[in-house]
Protein backbone atom coordinates (compact mmCIF):
# COMPACT_ATOMS: atom_id res chain seq x y z
CA UNK A 1 0.00 0.00 0.00
CA UNK A 2 1.12 3.58 -0.62
CA UNK A 3 0.25 7.23 -0.01
CA UNK A 4 -0.24 9.86 -2.71
CA UNK A 5 2.24 12.76 -2.73
CA UNK A 6 1.36 16.22 -4.08
CA UNK A 7 2.83 19.69 -4.44
CA UNK A 8 0.14 22.04 -3.17
CA UNK A 9 -0.20 25.78 -3.67
CA UNK A 10 -1.93 28.37 -1.51
CA UNK A 11 -2.56 32.04 -2.33
CA UNK A 12 -0.36 34.34 -0.33
CA UNK A 13 0.84 37.90 -0.19
CA UNK A 14 3.20 38.94 -1.54
CA UNK A 15 3.91 35.42 -2.90
CA UNK A 16 2.02 32.16 -3.11
CA UNK A 17 3.06 29.33 -0.79
CA UNK A 18 3.99 25.83 -1.97
CA UNK A 19 4.40 22.69 0.13
CA UNK A 20 4.63 18.93 -0.15
CA UNK A 21 1.46 17.17 0.98
CA UNK A 22 1.17 13.44 1.64
CA UNK A 23 -2.42 12.19 1.67
CA UNK A 24 -2.40 9.49 4.34
CA UNK A 25 -5.94 9.34 5.73
CA UNK A 26 -9.23 8.10 4.23
CA UNK A 27 -10.73 11.63 4.55
CA UNK A 28 -7.93 12.93 2.24
CA UNK A 29 -6.09 14.65 5.09
CA UNK A 30 -2.44 13.94 5.79
CA UNK A 31 0.88 15.63 6.46
CA UNK A 32 2.45 18.83 5.11
CA UNK A 33 6.22 19.22 4.71
CA UNK A 34 7.27 22.84 4.19
CA UNK A 35 9.42 25.77 5.17
CA UNK A 36 7.79 28.57 7.15
CA UNK A 37 8.89 32.08 7.97
CA UNK A 38 10.35 34.72 5.70
CA UNK A 39 13.70 35.83 4.31
CA UNK A 40 13.65 38.91 6.54
CA UNK A 41 14.00 36.82 9.71
CA UNK A 42 14.94 33.39 8.34
CA UNK A 43 12.94 30.28 7.58
CA UNK A 44 12.53 26.95 9.33
CA UNK A 45 11.47 23.50 8.21
CA UNK A 46 8.27 22.06 9.62
CA UNK A 47 6.13 19.00 9.23
CA UNK A 48 2.58 19.10 10.51
CA UNK A 49 -0.78 17.35 10.20
CA UNK A 50 -3.07 18.94 7.63
CA UNK A 51 -6.69 18.78 6.53
CA UNK A 52 -7.66 18.10 2.93
CA UNK A 53 -5.92 21.00 1.08
CA UNK A 54 -8.99 21.86 -0.99
CA UNK A 55 -10.84 22.77 2.24
CA UNK A 56 -8.60 25.82 2.74
CA UNK A 57 -9.95 29.20 1.60
CA UNK A 58 -6.52 30.01 0.09
CA UNK A 59 -6.09 26.70 -1.77
CA UNK A 60 -5.04 27.13 -5.42
CA UNK A 61 -3.66 23.89 -6.86
CA UNK A 62 -2.67 20.31 -6.16
CA UNK A 63 -0.15 18.64 -8.49
CA UNK A 64 0.30 14.87 -8.19
CA UNK A 65 4.02 14.04 -7.85
CA UNK A 66 3.87 10.30 -7.22
CA UNK A 67 3.42 7.93 -4.32
CA UNK A 68 5.40 6.67 -1.36
CA UNK A 69 5.05 3.26 0.23
CA UNK A 70 3.88 3.19 3.82
CA UNK A 71 7.18 1.50 4.72
CA UNK A 72 9.16 4.45 3.27
CA UNK A 73 6.84 7.25 4.46
CA UNK A 74 8.95 8.21 7.51
CA UNK A 75 11.94 8.86 5.22
CA UNK A 76 10.23 11.95 3.79
CA UNK A 77 10.74 13.87 7.03
CA UNK A 78 14.29 12.52 7.40
CA UNK A 79 15.24 13.64 3.89
CA UNK A 80 13.53 17.03 4.18
CA UNK A 81 15.47 17.77 7.37
CA UNK A 82 18.72 17.29 5.40
CA UNK A 83 17.93 20.32 3.20
CA UNK A 84 18.77 23.58 4.99
CA UNK A 85 15.94 26.14 4.87
CA UNK A 86 16.69 29.63 3.53
CA UNK A 87 18.57 31.68 6.12
CA UNK A 88 17.94 35.29 7.07
CA UNK A 89 18.80 37.42 4.03
CA UNK A 90 18.24 40.96 5.32
CA UNK A 91 19.39 43.07 8.25
CA UNK A 92 16.62 45.66 8.31
CA UNK A 93 16.39 46.97 4.73
CA UNK A 94 19.98 45.96 3.92
CA UNK A 95 20.60 42.69 2.10
CA UNK A 96 23.08 40.52 4.05
CA UNK A 97 24.25 38.61 1.00
CA UNK A 98 23.84 40.64 -2.21
CA UNK A 99 24.36 37.64 -4.49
Amino acid sequence: MSYKVYRISYAGAPRDHHAIFVESKPDQSGQIFQVAGDIQSGMRYESKPAKKPEDSATFQAKLFLGSVSIAEYDRIDVECRKVPPPAKQFNGPKRINPQ
